[in-house]
Formats: C-alpha cells, sequence, structure tokens
C-alpha cells in the first residue's frame, strides 16, 4: 500500500471535501479498533482462517489491478476497468467487507462488530462518494454502463 501510494499517478481530479474525509477516515480506522475476542468463535477457526487468507489474496490482486491509480482519497487517477474491476466496480472493499465478516465470526464481540458496522457503512458511502468523483469523466461514465454492480453481481 505504501509503494502504490509514493508511485500512483497525479491525480485529475480530487475530492477533498469534509465529507470524503470523514468517510475515508472512518472507513479506515475501524478495522485497527477491533480485538481479539476469548468467547467462544460462531464458526470453526479454519474457516475464517482460509476465507480471511482467500479474501486477502483477492484484495492484493485488486490493488495489483489498480497499480498506480491507487488512492485513500476519492480521486480520478486513471479509470480502470480490467482485472477484477471487469467484474465489480469496488473489488478490494468487497475483500474487506468478507475479511470483516470473518474477522467477527472468530472474534463475536459486540465491540467489533459495531465498530465494524460503522466502518463498512463508512466504506460502503466512500465507495458512492468515489463514483461520484470518477462519474465527472466520460470514460468512467462508460464503464458504469459495462460494469453494472458496486459489489456483489446482481445485488449491489
Amino acid at each position: 500500500v505504501v509503494i502504490l501510494t509514493v508511485l500512483r499517478r497525479s491525480a485529475a481530479v480530487v475530492d477533498r471535501s469534509g465529507r470524503a474525509r470523514l468517510l475515508t477516515t472512518l472507513s479506515m480506522i475501524g478495522p485497527p479498533l477491533v480485538r481479539p475476542a476469548t468467547l467462544q468463535a460462531l464458526a470453526p477457526e479454519t474457516l475464517t482462517v482460509l476465507l480471511s487468507a482467500a479474501v486477502l489474496i483477492f484484495v492484493v490482486a485488486g490493488k495489483l489491478s489498480l497499480g498506480r491509480s491507487f488512492g485513500l482519497m476519492p480521486a480520478n487517477r486513471g479509470i480502470i476497468s480490467t482485472g477484477l474491476y471487469g467484474f465489480v466496480r469496488h473489488p478490494i472493499y468487497v475483500g474487506y467487507l468478507i475479511t470483516h465478516v470473518a474477522f467477527v465470526t472468530a472474534n463475536p464481540l459486540a465491540t467489533n462488530l459495531g465498530v465494524l458496522l460503522i466502518a463498512d457503512a463508512a466504506l460502503l458511502m466512500r465507495a458512492v462518494c468515489e463514483e461520484q468523483t470518477l462519474a465527472r469523466d466520460p470514460t468512467y461514465r462508460e464503464y458504469l454502463q459495462k460494469v453494472r454492480w458496486r459489489m456483489v453481481p446482481g445485488l449491489f
């Protein structure tokens, strides 16, 4: 992530609004606040670990697909429509959400659930904010017609 951030392209447009800053911050600070639980997990550890590992590979593939277009704030650093972005518009976020479900399943604390619900709600709103920024570009508007789903084909 650090390498992608350092090597990223200059942005044609960046959303530096208070809303974009708040959503980005909330979606990023939630995951480091969760804690391991001593309670019984809701699913076998093997399942949650394997799911998390598989999804980590998915997230890394999404970041590699973005390449130099990676950034934290909503911005247009070039429209990416290949790789995982040919299937859904926010594959990295899909990976984060699945990992969060796996973590709460393995560490079922109310605080973990609450923190991740807030962070993930911000993440979903951040995705919409990013799309509003990118939709200023006609290439992205064409992409929206080709890749209809934000995260889950047929659902969202």
